[in-house]
């Protein structure tokens, strides 16, 4: 039961959570008592900043954003709509865009050693219906995520039998053990006000402790926004924000013709040059995850040597331009480039994942594999979600294949679908699938995604990297794990259960209207920070 859950907890909230972190654009947060993003301050420094005088008093800023699941419940909202909810809850703590942690509604968090911490949360703050923020309102979020399918990787490693509230501002925080992963995780977890809180009306309005509280919200169509003046950081420079639902990509355009957004969640690649032609800034944010060929065991790609044959076939720069547009760069290892934990070694482990390699050579080499394992001549084949994007990067597979002498049949799925029969190593031979955490951490990837989906992968090897992957996630000491995650890639790409095609990538678009707008690794802007210029 345990492991279906942290299964169902993978694809719900990894489904969730990759979507919004492909289009991260800023953060909400404080690392002292201002409420911004560590060292903001830029709108104080701007003449004309501010929403509160001149001509711009009473200007709405319009946001589209897409993902609408119908409630505002802080633990329910998807996809691209989490960017709105930045605006009414705060977590502890955010990241920056290199992965350092700054607290936000955490005052402090200390550890004891490493299992045990000590944290503090900030005093002096409220949330939007006037109770203070206490410890015991974060020991209730964390309880509802434990009980929650799709939030529970966000305190998987905490150790509930012995964490409990000591002050009313102070907590003892337990892990079971230590797990490199769990403090990233907080960063997603809305502080909830525990003594207010009533599912059904969480739904329909919002009480938590950001800069603006809900207005209106009219489900598929728009959430209004307005800036509390007892908000305990920074007062919001703009009053108003209309967060406009969007649910299709050709719209967002249609909405920057017009002038009728004046921030975009999410630019479609395709039209990046045109919206620039409209006067707006278009930002290119990485997703830190990779977009990955996984291999199943069961059949043709058993040997290794067979799963050395694609991986060298594949034309991973015209993977990334099918599916980016060009935007994207090929993958240099079996994780991400982005990701927190990343190091430049990891790069320079794995020949096949050599960018400076001639696919000649590459092609000569899949073909020796492929002569070798017997996989010329047999037909493989490559199931994908049914998107345009995967069913055209399975085309070049396909045709990158066909070069080798080794056929392939592109099997696409509705997303539902997918999930079940990819639960199957034997349903396919090639898998076309993000991998990305929660944790933005590829020892996270390699830990738990093995353990996930099932590729067929038994025996001797797999229990020596199962361990050595579980302890690149569990090592306390940040050089020690380094060099245990480095060890566990030399095996994982060696056995190459999945070859790493390309980095994801997102894009917002800006009105130059609009100041403020600065990228932090997580999710949403500092709404507080935002002006008109």
């Amino acid at each position: 039961m345990k492991k279906f859950k942290g299964l169902l907890a993978l694809i719900l909230a990894v489904a969730m959570i990759v979507s919004v972190f492909a289009g991260c654009g800023g953060s909400g947060g404080s690392s002292g008592g201002g409420g911004g993003a560590p060292d903001s301050g830029s709108a104080a420094e701007e003449p004309d900043a501010g929403g509160g005088g001149g001509d711009n008093a009473d200007r709405v800023l319009n946001y589209g954003i897409s993902g609408d699941t119908g409630t505002l419940h802080p633990m329910a909202a998807a996809e691209g709509f989490v960017f709105a909810l930045y605006a009414f809850y705060e977590p502890l703590w955010g990241y920056d865009a290199n992965g350092e942690r700054y607290n936000i509604l955490a005052e402090d968090w200390v550890a004891i050693d490493e299992t045990h911490y000590e944290l503090t949360v900030r005093e002096g703050v409220t949330f939007s219906n006037g109770n203070p923020l206490t410890a015991s309102d974060v020991m209730f979020s964390m309880l509802m995520c434990r009980d929650d399918p799709r939030q529970y990787l966000q305190v998987k490693a905490i150790d509930f039998d012995r964490t409990q509230v000591t002050g009313d501002y102070t907590m003892d925080v337990y892990l079971t053990s230590y797990d490199s992963t769990q403090e990233v995780g907080l960063c997603i977890m809305y502080i909830m006000d525990e003594e207010s809180y009533d599912e059904e009306t969480l739904a329909g309005t919002t009480i938590g402790t950001g800069p603006y509280t809900c207005q209106e919200y009219v489900v598929n169509s728009h959430l209004t926004a307005v800036a509390r003046d007892d908000y305990w950081g920074n007062q919001p420079q703009i009053r108003t924000i209309n967060f406009k639902i969007i649910n299709e990509p050709a719209q967002y355009v249609n909405e920057m013709e017009t002038g009728g957004i004046d921030l975009a969640s999410s630019v479609p690649l395709t039209d990046v040059e045109y919206v620039e032609s409209l006067g707006y800034n278009v930002v290119v944010n990485p997703g830190r995850y990779g977009i990955s060929a996984l291999y199943s065991f069961a059949g043709a790609l058993g040997p290794q040597e067979a799963r050395y044959a694609v991986s060298y076939a594949i034309n991973r720069a015209d993977v990334a331009q099918v599916m980016f547009s060009g935007m994207s760069e090929p993958a240099t290892y079996a994780g991400s480039n982005y990701s927190y934990d990343y190091e430049e070694r990891y790069s320079e482990i794995s020949e096949m994942y050599d960018l400076d390699m001639s696919m000649e050579d590459r092609i000569a080499l899949a073909q020796q594999y492929a002569d070798e394992s017997g996989l010329t001549g047999q037909t493989l084949r490559i199931i994908t979600n049914g998107t345009d994007s995967y069913n055209n990067a399975a085309t070049v597979i396909q045709e990158n294949l066909s070069a080798i002498g080794v056929n392939a049949e592109i099997i696409p799925y509705d997303t539902a679908t997918y999930f079940s029969v990819l639960m199957d190593e034997s349903n396919f031979d090639i898998a076309l699938q993000w991998l990305g955490a929660t944790s933005m951490q590829s020892a996270d990837v390699l830990a738990n995604y093995p353990d996930f989906i099932p590729l067929g992968w038994t025996g001797e090897t797999r229990d020596a990297f199962g361990e050595i992957s579980k302890q690149a996630v569990h090592t306390f000491d940040p050089t020690e794990r380094g060099q245990v995650l480095y060890d566990a890639l030399v095996m994982f790409q060696e056995i190459c259960p999945w070859y790493n095609l390309c980095e994801s990538v997102s894009c917002m678009g800006q009105s130059p209207d609009v100041g403020g707008v600065e990228s932090y690794g997580r999710c949403g802007y500092v709404y507080q920070d935002l002006y008109w210029r």
